[in-house]
């Protein structure tokens, strides 16, 4: 549900909590499941305190009124553990999720679509604790359940053959995921809108384990559905929009499909842009990206405006002489040397090594590979005494015994050899 819509809704809920409480006051089944509602909906809206606190009081409600072992409990005990997840709390939501599954089970015997829910529940919080194994056998449990109660080609089980295959991508078996999450889309697409989330969850995993296949041409196929899907279900600045705009421009550039992935990559830098501001650092690494696929592209003096524009960012955040600073600087340095500006590449690599040296000293690995480059450019421009001076500082006796010293000595042989 997009922010605008989740702001309403949590409007909407209010109102009718309010409304139910001043017909029922709060020990009332209908103010509980109000409560229940308007719980989750805060949670969504980022509200985790608020949404905890509301879950609990229709827990003790629904406790009150049905009993700790009622369907009702079960209910409100299942958002308390949903809220508790988002929490990262897995441990606590862990053990709520199994006790109503155990509810569920008493009341309802052991096959009923509302158990296979709870087992994929369960199977959500034990595989947020590391128990993948677990729970995917929890997963396969509830899929053939919903197979046998409700038929073949029922939502449901395109709901569950996306959970299964989901999480055979996440522990690294591709290329029976790729098999399982295909069988769930097959369902989806007779049963459900092209807008429907959890057909556009299924893509969104399916286009994972092809690139993890390296089979980018399907996922190319499977990330344009799913990102035409999210433009219509969300709209074109929603977050999922826009991480699935990202993954079609990878996996085009993946192809070497470079035009259309700089548009992508532009149209996402520039929603970002206007939704976060500059130094959010999804536009932040919209913006790198978008310097990827123009250095690949070869438009070295738009790439060199990009990482010039970065830089100034990141040293507003971190500094000088921050790591992401730094990674910056560097890349501004290539672009440089790629257009031929001798003059302000030897700039760039005089400052990343200044600070590359004080930071690790003149042996290390980075600072060693700064001077190297600034070295390279003063040769390129002909400007031999101060390249034979800057080795002279750096090649002493005792590091010429070591190893890395190897490219900086061939950089001495080509000088004196000129």
């Amino acid at each position: 549900m997009a922010g605008g819509k989740l702001s309403e809704a949590e409007q909407v809920n209010r109102e009718a909590l309010n409304i139910r409480q001043r017909s029922f006051g709060n020990n009332n089944a209908d103010v509980a499941t109000s409560q229940n509602n308007l719980a989750l909906v805060c949670s969504q809206n980022g509200k985790l305190t608020e949404g905890e606190a509301l879950a609990r009081k229709s827990l003790a409600t629904s406790q009150r009124l049905f009993g700790n072992d009622s369907l009702e409990a079960a209910d409100s005990l299942r958002s308390l553990a949903i809220i508790l997840g988002d929490k990262r709390q897995w441990a606590e939501a862990e053990v709520l999720m199994r006790k109503v599954l155990e509810v569920r089970r008493k009341k309802l015997g052991p096959e009923h679509p509302w158990v296979a829910s709870a087992l994929n529940d369960v199977a959500w919080a034990a595989g947020a604790n590391g128990k993948q194994k677990e729970a995917e056998a929890l997963e396969q449990e509830a899929l053939a359940m919903r197979q046998k109660l409700l038929g073949a080609e029922h939502p449901d089980v395109a709901k569950s053959l996306y959970l299964v295959g989901d999480r055979m991508r996440q522990r690294g078996n591709l290329s029976e995921a790729d098999s399982v999450l295909r069988a769930a889309l097959s369902i989806q697409h007779k049963v459900l809108d092209a807008g429907s989330p959890d057909l556009l969850y299924t893509l969104n995993s399916l286009g994972l384990a092809l690139e993890g296949e390296g089979k980018w041409s399907d996922a190319e196929t499977v990330y344009r559905e799913e990102l035409a899907g999210w433009r219509k279900q969300a709209g074109p600045e929603d977050p999922k929009t826009l991480d699935t705009l990202d993954k079609l421009a990878s996996s085009l550039e993946a192809q070497s499909k470079w035009p259309e992935a700089e548009t992508l990559r532009r149209e996402s830098l520039t929603t970002w842009r206007k939704q976060a501001g500059d130094e959010d650092p999804e536009t932040l690494f919209s913006r790198r990206r978008l310097g990827f696929v123009l250095e690949d592209e070869g438009k070295w003096p738009e790439a060199e405006t990009v990482w010039r524009e970065s830089l100034v960012v990141w040293r507003k955040l971190g500094g000088v002489e921050e790591g992401q600073s730094m990674y910056t600087l560097r890349k501004l340095g290539l672009a440089l040397d790629a257009e031929n500006k001798w003059p302000e590449e030897e700039s760039v690599w005089r400052e990343a090594w200044s600070i590359s040296r004080k930071q690790g000293g003149d042996e290390g690995t980075e600072a060693l590979a700064d001077l190297e480059r600034l070295i390279r450019v003063l040769i390129t421009q002909k400007k031999f005494d101060d390249a034979e001076r800057l080795l002279g500082e750096v090649l002493t006796p005792s590091f010429i015994k070591q190893p890395s010293s190897v490219n900086l000595l061939a950089l001495r042989v080509d000088l004196m050899s000129r």
